[in-house]
């Protein structure tokens, strides 16, 4: 179900004058780096955003594999390429760094692609308007997360090292 799920969303895609692809590369709680792509794309009128895909990688993942692992996508689906006009990436600096990473890659293939790096976090567009108290108590929870965060991508390559 989920593969037909996928290509449900990927014919939409494909048929869409332009869209836009919004990455984001995390580590599960078993250590494991986890790519998150998403789609942005106009239809019937309203802009849609829907997740083509997540991507296990061991370790330390490079803008070369991500690279492959969304251009296979795009490539399998035949989705055109040069109609991507946006790469959201929320991953390391240096693997969508805009002269060696993921985004010269692109480039070459979607010309009129423009880059930002890191998306709007959903976190702080949810603080808006809150109380004070609730939102220091998202903001301890952000918080928390980012170290869990940081420690799993660390014990996923000290696991190599060993």
């Amino acid at each position: 179900m989920l593969e037909s799920v996928k290509k449900a969303v990927m014919n939409v895609l494909k048929h869409r004058v332009y869209f836009s692809l919004h990455l984001d590369e995390n580590t599960d709680v078993a250590g494991q780096a986890n790519l998150l792509t998403f789609g942005s794309f106009e239809f019937n009128g309203n802009i849609e955003e829907e997740m083509l895909f997540c991507q296990l990688f061991p370790a330390n993942t490079t803008a070369e594999e991500i690279f492959k692992c969304i251009d296979n996508c795009i490539k399998e689906n035949e989705v055109d390429w040069s109609k991507c006009v946006g790469l959201t990436t929320d991953c390391a600096r240096a693997t969508s760094g805009i002269h060696t990473g993921l985004v010269p890659k692109v480039k070459t293939v979607a010309p009129m692609v423009q880059w930002t790096h890191r998306s709007i976090y959903r976190e702080a567009l949810a603080v808006k308007g809150l109380d004070k108290c609730l939102t220091k108590t998202l903001e301890d929870a952000v918080k928390i997360g980012n170290c869990i965060k940081v420690r799993f991508k660390n014990s996923r390559l000290w696991c190599f090292v060993r």
